[in-house]
Order: structure tokens, then C-alpha cells, then sequence
């Protein structure tokens, strides 16, 4: 995959972004304030419909302005396609591709394939099971669409009974449906520990064959674990009932998986200094980059705000030798970065990017 052009209006501190890229390594350069991690938002947006930093469309929106407007030319599979998306934050959005109407927006995710890092990603480290199970799922539906069929039942599941659990107490509460809804949470919840299983043994063996094609200091021992919720039912099924009946919601299901990092036999989360994190989570999503490009057939690009903030220059020359003549690698830094940049573009702040290469 390749990136071509990047439009947008309107977006956060620019009125306006008009660049076209080249293949190869594209550096956005500036002070602090000058809005590179903006731009690089601006293309995330473009090209997946969501951002990387916030949840609500509205933090997008340049100031006094009541709409914004993004767009991207890329190539995948030799085919030139674009894609629209127009916000008007309080009213509605709207997204296309090649000039045809998407009824939803998750279309995007298995249209375009980019892998990002930036400061955050230490939370998929730091921050709770959740947060790994969404990005071991976000894996598989790329190089497996069909287990959206699985991930999307499952839900559904998990929501009708949390809804019937909220109304336990009701004189008319629907024991039949109950019963219903848990043996298939139940049949669902096996389906997705399989695939999850089958995911973490592809992801640990991409780990594994990282290691050597991009040795990085203090990632040598370093392992995801699986820890499955049992499904075989401790309680009766009335146990069960007055147990999640006081909580109001289901306690039990693959959504109670753990997933977690371990290095040196000890758990990164409690254990590892933050220099490690920082590390780690890099190797994470380069292991995360060859996993989808291996088993997708399709290179993902790849997105890297603030690298020289997290790695030295010795550790940025070996990611940035790993990646070199692989995929399209957009970065943003304070300063020059110790490798060979295809494009540079200098950020000045206030100021629009407007640059045709």
C-alpha cells in the first residue's frame, strides 16, 4: 500500500493540508506547537475515518469552524483509490470511496491497512486486558475478515444478556431467554478463544523470528501469554444467576480473557522500567506490521510520531534499517533523523502544508 496525496480543510491547526508523498521514508519535521502529530492524525483520519488520539470528531475541528474535510489518493494492489470524508461534527459524516457512498464507516478498516505508534502505544502494555484483546481481535479481522461474524454474534450476546441482567429483579424477568442467551455467549465465547489462540501462536511467532531480523535492546525474553476464561461453569446455573443478577452484568465469556506481556518470566506491566516499555511497544508493532503482511498479503503502511522521543539514534537507525525499502513509513521528530529520508516537510506553526512533491 501506498499513499499518494493527503487533503484536508479545517483539521485541528490547519486550515488547509495539500501534499502529495513518495514511496519510501517521508519526514515530518518541527517544533514543538507546530503540529506534526496534526498532520499525521490528518492521514490516519483520511484513511480509517477515526483518529489515533481521541474518540469524539468533534476535538478535530480547527477553531470557529463548523466542519472539516479529509481526503486520501492511495494505491493497494496495484488499483488508485480515494477516499472522502466530510464532518460536520454536530450534524453528520459522510464517507467515500472512489466517489461511492460507504453506509458505514468500519468499510475502511478492511479497505486500508496502516500500523501506528506513537507515545500511547505503551498501553498495550501498561494498560488493562482490554485494551490487548481489542488489539489481538484488530489483527485477526485483517488477516481474517471472516471472524467479524464471530466478534459481532458475540456482542450482540453480551449485550442482550447485560440488558435482561439489568432488569434481574423484574416480576416478569425471562428465565428461558436467560438460559438461551448463555449457552450461546458460551458457544460464541469458545469460537473467539480459538481464534485467539490461533492469532497469539501467529503473533508469538513473528515475535520470535523479529527478534533476529530487528534486535532490539531488552526484547530478547519477551512473551504474550493467553490466559482463556474457563468456561466450564463453577456454579449452577442458579448460583450463576444470583451472582451476576447483584452485579447486573454477565460474568462470564471470552470478553474476561487476559492477555499479557511477559519479559524475563515477570510481568512487563509490573515489572518493566519504562525505558523497556517504550521499547517493547515499538518491537510490539513491528511484530504487529510483519504479523498483517505476512499473513494479509498486503504491507501495511507504517506511522510513527515522535520516534526520536522514545528511542536513541543507534535503536532508531535499526527499526528505521528494518523498515527501509518494506513499506511506505511516514515519522514525525523535533529534529533530522539519523537515516535517509525520500521527503521532508518542515512545519512551521500557524502555517497551512501545502508542499507538491
Amino acid at each position: 500500500m501506498h499513499v499518494s496525496s493527503l487533503l484536508a480543510w479545517n483539521f485541528r491547526s490547519f486550515d488547509e493540508i495539500n501534499l502529495s508523498f513518495p514511496k519510501g521514508m517521508v519526514l515530518i519535521q518541527g517544533d514543538n506547537g507546530a503540529g506534526k502529530t496534526n498532520l499525521l492524525e490528518s492521514l490516519c483520519y483520511a484513511l480509517t475515518g477515526k483518529s489515533f488520539r481521541t474518540r469524539h470528531d468533534g476535538d478535530l475541528l480547527a477553531f470557529e469552524k463548523d466542519f472539516f474535510r479529509a481526503e486520501a489518493i492511495f494505491l493497494k494492489d496495484g488499483l488508485k483509490k480515494k477516499i472522502e470524508i466530510a464532518c460536520e461534527p454536530k450534524n453528520k459524516k459522510s464517507i467515500s470511496i472512489n466517489g461511492k457512498e460507504c453506509s458505514k464507516s468500519s468499510q475502511l478498516f478492511f479497505e486500508t491497512f496502516i500500523v501506528i505508534f506513537s507515545p500511547s502505544s505503551s498501553m498495550l502494555l501498561k494498560g488493562g486486558p482490554g485494551i490487548r484483546r481489542h488489539f489481538f481481535d484488530r489483527i485477526n479481522l485483517k488477516i481474517n475478515p471472516e471472524y467479524s461474524l464471530i466478534l459481532s454474534k458475540y456482542n450482540q450476546t453480551l449485550r442482550s444478556r447485560n440488558t435482561l441482567l439489568k432488569n434481574s429483579f423484574s416480576k416478569h424477568f425471562d428465565h428461558q431467554l436467560y438460559s438461551i442467551l448463555t449457552q450461546e455467549l458460551l458457544r460464541y465465547s469458545k469460537l473467539m478463544q480459538k481464534e485467539r489462540n490461533l492469532m497469539l501462536e501467529k503473533f508469538n511467532a513473528q515475535l520470535d523470528e523479529m527478534k533476529k531480523l530487528c534486535p532490539l535492546p531488552g526484547i530478547e525474553a519477551v512473551e504474550w501469554k493467553y490466559f482463556p476464561f474457563n468456561q466450564k461453569l463453577n456454579h449452577s446455573s442458579h448460583q450463576l444467576f444470583n451472582i451476576e443478577s447483584k452485579k447486573g452484568v454477565s460474568m462470564i465469556g471470552a470478553h474476561l480473557d487476559q492477555i499479557e506481556v511477559y519479559c524475563n518470566q515477570k510481568s512487563a506491566k509490573d515489572y518493566a522500567s519504562e525505558g523497556e516499555i517504550k521499547m517493547m511497544s515499538i518491537f510490539t508493532k513491528l511484530c504487529e506490521f510483519q504479523t498483517i503482511e505476512k499473513y494479509s498479503r498486503v504491507t501495511p503502511i507504517m506511522v510513527m510520531d515522535d520516534l526520536s522521543s522514545e528511542l536513541d539514534e543507534k535503536n532508531i537507525l535499526r527499526v528505521l534499517g528494518f523498515l527501509s525499502n518494506k513499506t511506505q513509513v511516514f515519522l514525525s521528530s523535533l529534529q533530522p533523523l539519523p537515516a535517509k529520508m525520500d521527503f521532508t516537510l518542515s512545519l512551521e506553526k500557524g502555517k497551512s502544508a501545502i508542499c507538491n512533491h
